[in-house]
C-alpha cells in the first residue's frame, strides 16, 4: 500500500475541503510513495510567487514547485527523500473565476500533483492528455 502524506497549510479564511484535497492528491499518484505540500494562499501571495518564479505579474489559481524548487518558498514542512514538492493554490482566485469551487479546487490539486510528477503540457497534444487524465481523476474522486 503506497505511503501518501499530504500536508495541508491554510494562510485564508476559506473553508477548504481537506478530505477531498487528499483524496485528489491520492488517487492522482496511485501507488507513488510521496509526500506533498500544498499551501493555501491569498492573491498578493500567489502573485508575488507567480511574478518571482514564473515572470507573469498576476495572478493565478494554482503554481508547483517540484523539488528542489520548492525548498527556495521556505515552506513549513520538513524535507523527506520522497518529497515531490509544494503545490500553492489561491482558493479567493478559484471561487472568483469557477461556478463550482470544490470542483474547481479538486481540479488544481490534480493538474499541480501532476505537474509534480512530471507531466506537462508544454505541446497541444500533451495538454489533451493530460486534460483527458484530470477528468477521469476528478470524476474518480467526486464520485466516490
Amino acid at each position: 500500500m503506497p505511503s501518501v502524506n499530504t500536508k495541508i497549510i491554510n494562510e485564508t479564511n476559506f473553508r477548504l475541503p481537506q478530505k477531498l484535497v487528499k483524496d485528489c492528491v491520492e488517487e492522482t499518484l496511485g501507488s507513488v510513495d510521496a509526500e506533498i505540500s500544498i499551501v493555501f494562499v491569498e492573491p498578493e501571495k500567489i502573485r508575488e510567487l507567480n511574478k518571482r518564479y514564473r515572470g507573469q505579474d498576476k495572478v493565478t489559481d494554482v503554481l508547483s514547485f517540484p523539488m528542489p524548487k520548492a525548498t527556495a518558498l521556505g515552506a513549513k514542512t520538513a524535507r523527506t527523500d520522497n518529497h515531490l514538492g509544494d503545490i500553492i493554490v489561491c482558493p479567493q482566485y478559484i471561487k472568483e473565476n469557477s461556478e463550482e469551487f470544490e470542483w474547481e479546487v479538486c481540479h488544481v490539486v490534480v493538474h499541480g500533483t501532476l505537474h509534480l510528477l512530471g507531466k506537462h503540457h508544454d505541446e497541444e497534444s500533451d495538454r489533451e492528455k493530460i486534460h483527458k487524465l484530470e477528468q477521469k481523476i476528478i470524476k474518480k474522486v467526486l464520485t466516490h
